[in-house]
């Protein structure tokens, strides 16, 4: 029988089967080294690699997942549920811990962890059942990549200002486009961004620069 656990055990879980990985050599934090291969990459005139560094990325996957496999080539985006957590909700229903992570051939790459692991590892440790998957190909497509950055917020809407900033000028600049609005719309009706979104997009003056 699958075990169920409360949301901050769940975490603890999470980081357990982390550390793990690590005394086995089959994983290990992201370094200096791995942060430098980001310096040329701009999001706002600012560095990949000092945002990853630096940002709490923890309870934010999607998007910073989204923002490290648009800067890498050859990935794959993948978001699903990592059974092996499934958390326990009012005693008597499951809800899945949801996620995305980055794939490199053999490799998984972690944002909230800031950790690299080898992906027979972290898929027999999480048991991740994925349900969207992008390509470095599907993510060279900026309305996608704006639309799951606005999806990212459903559940860290503290994000929305560091989406704005990244993303503004886009937004603005495809304001016109109907189809891409509806999209757009369709994601804040969805997820109830909508206040919180115009708050930012909308009522403010937008002028970043915005290497896509």
């Amino acid at each position: 029988m699958r075990n169920l656990y409360s949301q901050s055990q769940a975490g603890v879980v999470y980081h357990y089967y982390a550390d793990k990985a690590t005394r086995k050599h089959k994983a290990k934090k992201f370094d200096d080294k791995f942060y430098d291969n980001f310096n040329d990459v701009l999001y706002n005139n600012k560095p990949f690699s000092d945002i990853l560094k630096h940002d709490d990325t923890v309870g934010k996957c999607h998007f910073y997942a989204l923002l490290l496999a648009k800067a890498m080539d050859n990935c794959k985006l993948k978001t699903g549920n990592l059974r092996r957590l499934d958390v326990i909700c009012d005693g008597a229903f499951y809800e899945p811990f949801e996620h995305s992570w980055v794939e490199v051939g053999d490799y998984v790459f972690d944002t909230t962890l800031k950790q690299t692991f080898k992906k027979d590892v972290y898929y027999k440790f999480y048991e991740p059942e994925v349900y969207a998957e992008y390509s470095s190909s599907d993510l060279s497509e900026p309305k996608l990549c704006f639309l799951l950055a606005i999806a990212s917020c459903k559940i860290a809407t503290e994000l929305l200002p560091r989406v704005y900033e990244i993303f503004g000028n886009f937004y603005t600049q495809n304001i016109n486009d109907k189809t891409f609005m509806k999209n757009v719309d369709e994601i804040l009706e969805k997820y109830n961004l909508k206040t919180k979104f115009n708050k930012y997009f909308n009522n403010s003056k937008l002028n970043f620069e915005i290497n896509l």
